[in-house]
């Protein structure tokens, strides 16, 4: 028996070796994951911005801000481009063939925090360029915009432009991070209005693609009027009518997100349907209270004193972890977004012992949910129903070609034979499954605390967690408070360069 220990110890030996660094370092191999981290960022792949955003992670729950900063500089690069090395491989193979550049709310995290790190060390004009890149990645596509509800970016815009002393755009920023809270509280009750019995039992099953419609068009319909959710009813009933004859007209691979299930047919039975399904729903949502109220305005008030009365100390803290992707369907085409491994939950912050509110600023998994279909998922739709058709069609030609064989036609044998094998062969070769490569070591939301503080010493204290936060004599002092352990280096202190 312990020969067989010892003949096994090798072979478990090479496992653990092979487990990837992310692993190893949250099961307790930090030096020696970092390294190897390191070794894998620096090595071109089709994966190294994720690579690189991976090893900002380690670094920055370490407390080395300048090695994430450069690896979240190596990853923005990839990240900012729309064309994939790889996209014609995964035309025919896996969509994980392609370069990896992450999810909408996964750019906006990246562009963001390696904003905060720049603010940090007092360059804010960079600072302000990838805030704003932050919030034109939730935006979506050039074929389909979303109105950028991600508040941190705005928020921080508003911080920066305030220190450069543009007041301006400072309160333009701020007021769009206002506005953005408020779209999402409108969206919520255009969507239960929307969910609603009354709503779903009209218009039958032609009410169906109706529903879909309509909620596609929540985002312009909050654009228009983000704080009265009966006027964003009425903007959405209006772009919704666009948007489905634009989608109608397009041939079927061209339609995006959600509309790709459907068929010409079922647009013009839509258009018919939309009328009474939008006149339930505006109804809907004139039954329900569409104030946040008291939340609302406490949000706004504690925003708003950035500006009136600007902190000298500015934390952003990071909670719970990103968001996790699965596959979903037959082939495992589609992605579907689940909460990550750690909640994301409301910190209890203490300064020099006394308790300080922390505001909520976004949660990832909010983003990664409220955005509709990726524009990929149609065509991996696409992928799977062609796997499917093209290996039946394959085989039936290839039995046809048996046919024509015992029949002694064998110039048609052989045209069915070539046929068949060729759709046979493409069918079983093609992989429709969902890219769900992801950002594992991503924060699952931010919180903002701000304070002013004399100059000096002061003892900090995150859910138990102390640090020692140096407060300048002159400026701002603005730092990131990583949300995995050991959540930095425990000094917070303005960043070289400030």
């Amino acid at each position: 028996m312990r020969r067989l220990h010892l003949a096994v110890l090798p072979l478990l030996l090479a496992c653990a070796s092979k487990e990837a660094p992310v692993e190893s370092w949250q099961h307790g191999a930090r030096e020696s994951a970092m390294e190897r981290q390191k070794e894998l960022a620096a090595t071109p792949s089709k994966e190294q911005a994720l690579d690189n955003l991976r090893l900002a992670s380690m670094a920055l729950a370490e407390g080395d801000q300048d090695l994430a900063e450069q690896a979240l500089r190596r990853a923005a690069g990839p990240m900012t481009t729309f064309q994939a090395d790889g996209e014609f491989a995964a035309l025919v193979a896996a969509e994980q063939a392609k370069e990896w550049k992450g999810e909408p709310y996964e750019k906006s995290a990246a562009f963001f925090t390696l904003g905060v790190l720049l603010h940090a060390e007092g360059d804010r004009g960079n600072a302000l360029a990838m805030y704003r890149s932050s919030v034109l990645a939730d935006t979506g596509s050039v074929e389909q915009r979303y109105r950028s509800d991600f508040v941190p970016g705005w928020v921080m815009q508003a911080l920066a432009f305030a220190s450069e002393g543009e007041g301006g755009n400072a309160q333009q920023a701020l007021d769009r991070g206002i506005d953005a809270w408020w779209s999402r509280h409108t969206i919520e009750v255009l969507n239960e209005a929307l969910e609603s019995d009354e709503v779903r039992e009209t218009g039958g099953e032609d009410g169906d693609l109706a529903r879909a419609v309509l909620a596609e068009s929540f985002s312009a319909g909050t654009s228009a009027a983000p704080r009265d959710a009966h006027e964003a009813a009425r903007a959405t009933v209006s772009w919704a009518g666009d948007l489905l004859r634009v989608q109608r007209d397009r041939g079927a691979k061209e339609r995006s997100g959600v509309f790709t299930a459907f068929r010409r047919g079922d647009f013009d039975k839509a258009a018919e349907a939309l009328g009474p399904v939008s006149a339930a729903w505006q109804e809907a949502v004139q039954s329900r209270p569409t104030d946040p109220g008291e939340q609302g305005a406490r949000f706004a008030a504690q925003l708003q004193l950035l500006l009136d009365e600007p902190p000298n100390t500015v934390l952003v803290v990071e909670r719970g972890r990103g968001p996790v992707k699965t596959r979903e369907g037959q082939h495992g085409q589609l992605m579907t977004i689940r909460p990550g491994p750690a909640r994301v939950t409301r910190p209890e912050v203490r300064l020099g012992g006394e308790a300080v509110p922390a505001v909520e600023l976004d949660d990832l998994l909010f983003q990664a949910t409220t955005r509709g279909g990726r524009g990929v998922d149609g065509f991996l739709k696409g992928k799977a129903v062609y796997k499917d058709t093209s290996m039946v069609t394959g085989y039936v030609l290839l039995r046809a070609a048996e046919v024509a064989a015992w029949a002694d036609n064998g110039d048609l044998a052989g045209v069915l034979a070539i046929a068949g094998g060729v759709l046979f062969i493409s069918g079983a070769v093609t992989n429709p499954a969902a890219d769900i490569r992801r950002w594992e070591l991503a924060p699952g939301g931010w919180f903002l605390v701000s304070a002013n503080l004399e100059p000096g010493a002061h003892t900090l204290s995150i859910d138990g967690s102390e640090h020692r936060l140096d407060v300048p004599a002159q400026g701002q002092l603005v730092a990131l408070v990583p949300a995995l352990p050991p959540h930095g280096s425990g000094v917070i202190a303005p960043r070289a360069g400030d």
